[in-house]
């Protein structure tokens, strides 16, 4: 006999459950970042993020220390997205809309890369 799930449920029943194990942000209307948790998890589940610029259109997410500049809590961590509450950073790269959207992110040095000249995908 094969047992399978009496109920296909997602954890949490959260709409970003399907993003899971995509390493990836999703920038709320408010203007949150919500880091995927395959993006959590790739940093190695820290308690602060820090999001920093390079000046070429790139934002980057590294393990951050608390008390320093540009340095957020990370909130409900380990679920389905890990919330940074960084609208001063999503206000002034211009990327707070009506609508939720998510990038894709890539590593490189121990960041969580942030192309914003990608094209996101959009959630009502």
């Amino acid at each position: 006999m094969e047992w399978k799930p009496a109920v296909e449920v997602s954890r949490g029943g959260s709409k970003y459950a399907e993003y899971e194990s995509r390493v990836c942000v999703h920038i709320n209307k408010r203007g949150e970042f919500l880091l995927s948790l395959a993006a959590y998890e790739s940093l190695g589940r820290p308690e602060y993020v820090q999001i920093v610029a390079d000046g070429n259109g790139r934002l980057g997410f590294r393990v951050g220390k608390k008390g320093v500049v540009s340095t957020y809590k990370c909130a409900d961590p380990g679920g389905p997205v890990t919330r940074l509450a960084a609208k001063a950073v999503s206000k002034k790269y211009g990327l707070t809309e009506n609508r939720t959207k998510t990038m894709t992110l890539y590593v490189s040095d121990n960041v969580l890369v942030l192309n914003l000249g990608q094209a996101p995908q959009y959630h009502d």
